[in-house]
């Protein structure tokens, strides 16, 4: 798949893969996103449009370019198990839904059942609950 201008992303509300500041994200856009406004003389908040990401935040600015999730279906998919485990980021399918996770060893959180402190890293900070992935692909390649 290719990267797309912004221009032509979906509003709808389904979660897409941005570029944004560098990095990727995956967002929706919300047409109503409730914002804080000091200045605000009747009420101090306001509706806007944004792009929020998958742990609820809209992002600062307009992303730079979009491209859709792959499918459930998409052949690029691998088992779960064969996912590498060297700190990069990938995709991952859990539950019919995707999401940016790594593998990474982490001093501040409680040791597993083992005794490491080594775990799937998930990019969505609201979301803790998290099934069991099934598959994996890498990220999609920055634009060029």
């Amino acid at each position: 798949m290719k990267w797309k201008p912004m221009t032509t992303a979906p509003k709808d509300g389904r979660y897409i893969f941005v570029m944004d500041e560098g990095s990727i994200e995956i967002v929706r856009h919300d047409p109503e996103r409730i914002f804080y406004d000091p200045e605000g003389k009747e009420q101090n908040w306001i509706k806007l449009p944004a792009w929020v990401v998958q742990w609820d935040t809209a992002l600062r600015q307009e992303p730079d370019c979009w491209m859709p999730l792959p499918t459930k279906t998409d052949k690029r998919w691998q088992p779960f198990n064969t996912a590498p485990k060297d700190g990069r980021e990938i995709l991952c399918l859990d539950r019919g839904k995707v999401y940016i996770i790594a593998y990474t060893k982490d001093e501040f959180v409680f040791p597993d059942e083992d005794g490491t402190e080594e775990h799937w890293y998930w990019w969505d900070y609201a979301d803790d609950d998290h099934g069991e992935a099934t598959h994996w692909m890498p990220l999609p390649e920055t634009p060029k």
